[in-house]
């Protein structure tokens, strides 16, 4: 269980998670390629879509331990690439679940688009340019909120 009902995230297919785990004494090193689909909201049109999702995570985890282990774990981190983290782990279960949600939320678009020549809506009638084109026609960026119209006035005359 991912505990993904909290996540926020609406998955249209399951997670699907395949790793290589390496034990390196009391050490696990842990690279998974974690394949899903996600349902997402064009930011333009608001329309739902599906985004196919296929990302990686590696990490090392190691046991907790007093501070005096400090120096070793700071050494360590520097084998592992850019996206790899040292995590002290406790008892003999290690959980990925957070590290596996943090992969894919890492790799969600901000402003994610249906299509990237996505029309959007009309700013003036609402309607979803990419389904119907509206009588409203074009507006011109001038026509709208403009905060400096003052200060160019000023510098026009």
């Amino acid at each position: 269980q991912l505990g993904i009902e909290d996540s926020g995230l609406q998955f249209e297919k399951r997670i699907n998670v395949s790793a290589e785990v390496t034990r390196m004494g009391e050490e696990v090193y842990v690279h998974s390629i974690i394949r899903t689909n996600l349902q997402q909201q064009c930011c333009r049109c608001l329309e739902d879509f599906g985004v196919d999702v296929d990302t990686q995570f590696q990490g090392l985890f190691v046991p907790f331990k007093q501070p005096a282990s400090i120096r070793k774990l700071t050494q360590r981190s520097r084998l592992l690439d850019d996206d790899g983290k040292v995590t002290p782990y406790r008892g003999k279960v290690i959980n990925l679940s957070s590290d596996i949600l943090n992969a894919i939320r890492m790799i969600i678009p901000m402003k994610p688009l249906c299509e990237t020549t996505c029309k959007g809506l009309c700013a003036e009638c609402g309607v979803n340019r990419n389904q119907e084109k509206c009588a409203c026609g074009e507006r011109s960026v001038s026509a709208g909120y403009n905060p400096f119209k003052e200060l160019q006035a000023k510098f026009q005359e």
